[in-house]
């Protein structure tokens, strides 16, 4: 495993650090979260433990899944995880603290949180890809199910998104009685947060790029 230089590294995390606000901010429309944070979301109006200690939990079981699948095989960059969690969960709650004045009650003005929040998280989600270091148990996930399964990416992807939907739903159904966990941020996330990120990419792909003149 290459160490990477400080600039990929601040890159990372910051990236982290923004991807979480844009979840925060995604979720404090109050129309429902992005569907990678719908189980975390609904676990915590639940009860037990807050936004950022679910995103903890259930990471920690994802890597623990990765873990017991590939055992040797288990890649030296995927221990990099642990700091990638460590750095997500309590920048997740600290955002929603941080966040606790907004709470719009205009749908209009809700929408335009939620299109705010997905552009933020559209930005750090390009910042990480960019900087191409550390990544969050979510990906690590993602890629075990292509390499077991033997798709792509982008349809592992898919199928990942729509098991964590389906929980969410489940949990919003049988536990919580109402479904404001999936709502319209759900689906705008989930169709524009990709054309988005393509977007931003090739300018924070120069961010690292620069690096090397």
């Amino acid at each position: 495993m290459k160490l990477a230089s400080p600039r990929r590294l601040l890159i990372s995390i910051v990236g982290l650090i923004v991807l979480m606000g844009g979840i925060a901010v995604t979720t404090k429309a109050g129309l429902g979260t992005t569907a990678v944070a719908s189980p975390q979301y609904a676990l915590s109006l639940i009860g037990g433990l807050s936004f950022g200690g679910w995103f903890f939990v259930i990471s920690a079981v994802f890597l623990v899944i990765q873990l017991i699948t590939l055992r040797g095989e288990f890649p030296r960059s995927g221990w990099l995880q642990i700091p990638a969690t460590l750095i997500s969960s309590p920048a997740l709650d600290i955002w929603m603290w941080a966040l606790g004045w907004l709470n719009p009650t205009n749908y209009i003005a809700q929408l335009a949180v939620v299109l705010l929040g997905t552009f933020i998280l559209g930005l750090g989600v390009a910042l990480v890809a960019a900087a191409n270091y550390i990544y969050v148990p979510n990906e690590g996930i993602t890629n075990l199910i292509a390499t077991q399964l033997r798709i792509s990416f982008p349809k592992a992807k898919a199928i990942f998104d729509a098991t964590l939907l389906t929980f969410a739903l489940a949990l919003s159904a049988f536990v919580l009685h109402h479904f404001e966990v999936v709502r319209e941020a759900t689906v705008i996330t989930l169709f524009a947060l990709s054309p988005i990120v393509g977007i931003m990419l090739p300018y924070t792909k120069k961010l690292v790029a620069d690096e090397a003149k």
